[in-house]
């Protein structure tokens, strides 16, 4: 693994010192990433605080670069605007630090509440908001994935991105009985 900017930046401080203190929580969730030329790819972010995101993508953009993100958040779509301070060149890909920029009130309250302590500790990692579970439903061949959003007195709300069902994608339907596709 190469990273692209040594641990101590150019005013000194480690990558530890520029995280902070701050609450960083594990957040498994589909990120799309937009670049200012238009540009756009898929990330997977790793972990959250309320000033940034650690994600992994098969693209890696450069050190400097502003971003556009979207991604779920306790059943809403959060977009934030960021910079990349810190890269790692892995063998397919990487990851890359991106530190929020810009926020507006709502972005931020949400960010917020999403790092905010809780006491998942002692419900295991299922019920901690946030982590990636399999739902296992009957009639369907294989798990689905999801992410805890809430959990509380014996429940838990997950939620599911779909991101097979955007509007947009191509589908084709197949006749049962004749087997035919069409668009």
């Amino acid at each position: 693994m190469t990273m692209h900017r040594d641990d101590a930046g150019s005013n000194g401080t480690t990558n530890e010192e520029r995280r902070g203190a701050t609450q960083r929580v594990r957040f498994e969730a589909l990120v799309d990433v937009g670049e200012p030329k238009g540009n756009g790819f898929e990330a997977e972010s790793i972990d959250v605080s309320p000033e940034g995101m650690r994600l992994r993508a098969a693209y890696l953009p450069k050190i400097g670069d502003k971003l556009l993100c979207r991604f779920d958040s306790s059943g809403s779509e959060l977009v934030v605007e960021g910079e990349v301070i810190w890269r790692h060149d892995e063998a397919r890909g990487g990851e890359f630090g991106l530190q929020f920029q810009a926020l507006d009130e709502v972005a931020a309250a949400a960010l917020r509440t999403l790092c905010a302590p809780t006491n998942d500790d002692a419900n295991g990692s299922a019920g901690r908001r946030g982590a990636l579970v399999r739902l296992h439903i009957d009639g369907l061949g294989a798990p689905m994935k999801a992410r805890v959003r809430e959990e509380g007195a014996g429940a838990i709300e997950v939620g599911s991105s779909l991101e097979f069902l955007k509007v947009g994608r191509i589908l084709e339907l197949e006749g049962t009985e004749a087997g035919d596709r069409r668009g």
